[in-house]
């Protein structure tokens, strides 16, 4: 009788310790469940619902060839046949891997501009439709290859389509002025058009 008492004390004093180190698996559970889904990728042409919108991303960059620069890391993702965008949007985040593809394009554009991705490289473009709700959202595009985020506040009207587009600048180099080969600075971001307020950082 008194073994088994001891036994019951025992057990009454382990259970509050059991429950502290099963309750956060089950919150961190439950939070990760009841997570609501913010935008969904659009794969088929459907009728958008009432209160959403329907927007176009936009974005690519242009990377060297893999293997141009000798000393460049073997992790690097500069011309391989695969790069990574990463969309977040309110906190939900979708990761696009985008194929590669060779390109070499002349150093001037037909109206005479300078192209700053001329020549021989890999173009990466991303051309994705997404479903949200209309009004406020934080948005931020990013390139885990380049450590790059481009970050900004967007007001989107329901019940129409739009189109976000991400075009990209590069570094300057004394040798090679302004060109892809010295690597992506950030981008430039239009909605329907017109220009928007962007932070583009590194880290």
């Amino acid at each position: 009788m008194k073994r088994l008492l001891i036994v019951v004390m025992l057990i009454s004093f382990a259970l509050p310790f059991i429950g502290c180190a099963i309750q956060p698996k089950k919150i961190k559970t439950e939070s990760q469940k009841d997570r609501a889904v913010v935008f969904s990728e659009v794969k088929e042409e459907k009728q958008i619902p009432i209160g959403f919108t329907d927007v176009i991303i936009k974005a690519s960059i242009k990377t060297h060839e893999e293997g141009f620069y000798w000393f460049e890391p073997k992790k690097s993702m500069h011309g391989k046949s695969e790069y990574p965008f990463i969309l977040n949007i309110d906190g939900q985040v979708l990761t696009w891997k985008v194929d590669g593809k060779k390109e070499d394009i002349p150093p001037y554009d037909e109206q005479g501009n300078k192209n700053f991705e001329a020549g021989l490289g890999i173009k990466y473009i991303l051309d994705k439709k997404i479903r949200l709700a209309g009004g406020s959202h934080s948005i931020i595009l990013k390139l885990p290859a380049e450590k790059l985020a481009t970050k900004m506040e967007i007001v989107l009207k329901a019940d129409r389509c739009h189109v976000l587009e991400f075009k990209p600048f590069y570094k300057h180099h004394k040798q090679h002025a302004t060109t892809f080969l010295c690597t992506i600075a950030g981008y430039n971001v239009f909605l329907d058009g017109k220009f928007m307020v962007v932070w583009n950082r590194k880290s």
